[in-house]
């Protein structure tokens, strides 16, 4: 019988010491498992991190190019109303030049109808004038072979070959609008570049 608890301290030894390398291992196994879900749980921070500093970039981006789309349009829209209005007067002062400086404003057809006379061939034309043409129809009707109409309700004048085909049209209204498309394009490519620059 007295080896009987000797047997048994013996084998509760043993049983101890395996249960301590049990719990050992499964320590071990604990920490490890712990530093597994630390890796992946950082991982996923930094992927997380990542993803969202590219949507803050792409956010950023996007607000930007609608703030620099929107100061573009705002400064075009200026700028054309600027335009507009820089038009409107100078369709103002052509109607008071026909009225208030009748000679300067005959010699301002006069340039016209020589300009486009060159570009015609030889033979008959047509001539058109606004108002305020009537000045320089004694000069015209000088010209040879020209039929002359006078108009109202515009200013300026056209000018057509005999047979039709070539055309000159330096109605003021047509010219203004040209070097309002011009000016306006200009502006436009002025801005557009500011923008690649800036």
């Amino acid at each position: 019988m007295a080896r009987e608890p000797v047997l048994k301290k013996e084998l509760l030894r043993e049983i101890a010491g395996e249960v301590e390398d049990v719990l050992a291992q499964a320590r071990s196994k604990g920490e490890s498992l712990l530093q597994d879900a630390e890796i992946l749980r950082n991982n996923r921070l930094s992927a997380e991190r990542e993803t969202l500093a590219k949507e803050m970039e792409r956010r950023r981006s996007k607000a930007t190019s609608q703030t620099l789309m929107e100061k573009r349009n705002a400064l075009l829209t200026l700028r054309k109303n600027e335009l507009d209005e820089v038009f409107r007067e100078a369709r103002k002062r052509l109607v008071v030049m026909a009225a208030e400086e009748p000679e300067r404003f005959g010699e301002l057809l006069w340039a016209l109808f020589e300009a486009g006379q060159d570009l015609l061939p030889e033979g008959t034309m047509g001539v058109r004038l606004g108002e305020g043409g009537e000045r320089i129809a004694p000069r015209l009707h000088k010209q040879g072979e020209v039929a002359l109409v006078i108009e109202k309700g515009w200013q300026g004048l056209i000018i057509e070959s005999g047979d039709g085909r070539v055309r000159c049209d330096y109605s003021f209204e047509v010219l203004l609008g040209r070097c309002r498309s011009e000016l306006q394009a200009e502006i436009e490519g002025i801005v557009f570049e500011e923008e690649r620059e800036g």
